[in-house]
């Protein structure tokens, strides 16, 4: 008898961060191809337990290195940030959110949410770019 699997309930957010980049010919002999390096290189995928639409955007811009808590305190820059980025504005794009720059601070706020737990999304998001040394 085939167990009875449950409905999933849209609790969680899953998300595979990418770096993209060029890949070089050692990524490319070890990963195959520089899809595959995109997402070695985003680090480990993360669930976030959806909620409040502050407390996960919040979490969510964190992980991926659009806001920090320590020093940056308008995280309203951070979303339109995030949101402009070539990928992530792509993503956001084919998801019906593509428009979150000509929002209100907090209607832009709730759209990535909604984004984010859409269970159209694929969880592919791009990291914020490393800063360069000086």
């Amino acid at each position: 008898r085939t167990p009875r699997l449950k409905q999933y309930n849209g609790e969680y957010i899953v998300v595979f961060p990418v770096r993209q980049g060029s890949s070089t010919k050692a990524q490319l002999k070890e990963y195959g191809t520089s899809s595959c390096a995109m997402f070695i290189r985003g680090g480990p995928p993360f669930v976030l337990k959806d909620g409040p639409t502050e407390k996960v955007i919040h979490e969510f811009l964190t992980r991926l290195g659009y806001f920090n808590p320590e020093c940056d305190r308008d995280l309203d820059e951070a979303v339109a940030t995030f949101a402009n980025v070539g990928s992530n504005k792509r993503n956001l794009e084919l998801l019906g959110f593509g428009h979150l720059a000509k929002l209100a601070p907090h209607t832009a706020r709730a759209t990535l949410h909604a984004a984010l737990a859409s269970p159209k999304s694929h969880g592919t998001w791009k990291l914020a770019p490393e800063d360069e040394p000086v």
